[in-house]
C-alpha cells in the first residue's frame, strides 16, 4: 500500500494555460490522459472507492483517509479487462450501487520530483494536483511540495476547500448513476 501526499488548488482558464506552457518548457511531460471515474457513495467518509478508465485502461482504486486530506493511503489495481460495466456491477453487488461519474482531461508533468496534474473538468473548471507517493528521498514531502507551489505562485486549497470543491463538482458538474441489480 502506498501513501499519497497530494495538494490541490484552483486554476482559472488563463492560469491553466500559463502553467501548461511553463511546464511544457521547464518540466518533463509524462502524458495527456482522458479519465472517466465511477466514484461510489460510501457511508464511511474516509473510504474513497472508485472504478476508473484512463485512456481505456481499467483500474480499481481505493483511498483511505478523509476525502480532501493531504495524506491518504492508496491502492490501485489495474485490471486486464475493458469490462467497465462488470467492474461497476461487482461493486453494486457488494452494496455500492450509487455514485457519480467524473470525466476529466489531465496533463501530467514531473517538476522538481513532484507529479503535477493539470486537470480540466466539464464546464471549464480547472485545478491542479501536486503529488508525491512514498518518496523516501525527500525528508519532509509536504514542505517540499509547499515550497515548489510557492515558487510557482500557486494557492493550495485547505482540506475543507478540496472537499467543498468535490461536493460542488458532485452537485453541479458530474453525472450521477444508480446501478440496479437485476
Amino acid at each position: 500500500m502506498a501513501t499519497e501526499i497530494e495538494f490541490r488548488g484552483p486554476l482559472t482558464k488563463n492560469e491553466f494555460q500559463k502553467l501548461l506552457n511553463f511546464f511544457k518548457k521547464e518540466a518533463k511531460f509524462v502524458k495527456k490522459m482522458k479519465r472517466k471515474t465511477f466514484v461510489f457513495e460510501n457511508k464511511d467518509k474516509t473510504l474513497d472507492l472508485k472504478v476508473r478508465t484512463t485512456d481505456g485502461i481499467l483500474e480499481i482504486v481505493l483511498k483511505k483517509g478523509f476525502m480532501g486530506a493531504v495524506r491518504r493511503e492508496e491502492i490501485i489495481l489495474p485490471l486486464k479487462t475493458d469490462f467497465i460495466k462488470e467492474a461497476v456491477r461487482l461493486f453494486s453487488l457488494l452494496g455500492h450501487n450509487k455514485g457519480i461519474i467524473a470525466t476529466r482531461d489531465n496533463y501530467i508533468f514531473n517538476y522538481k520530483n513532484i507529479e503535477f496534474a493539470l486537470v480540466k473538468c466539464p464546464g471549464g473548471y480547472c485545478f491542479y494536483e501536486a503529488e508525491l507517493i512514498n518518496n523516501k528521498k525527500i525528508k519532509n514531502p509536504e514542505k517540499h511540495i509547499k515550497e515548489v507551489l510557492k515558487s510557482l505562485n500557486l494557492k493550495a486549497w485547505s482540506e475543507k476547500e478540496v472537499y467543498e470543491f468535490m461536493m460542488y463538482c458532485k452537485k453541479n458538474i458530474d453525472e450521477h448513476f444508480e446501478y440496479k441489480n437485476k
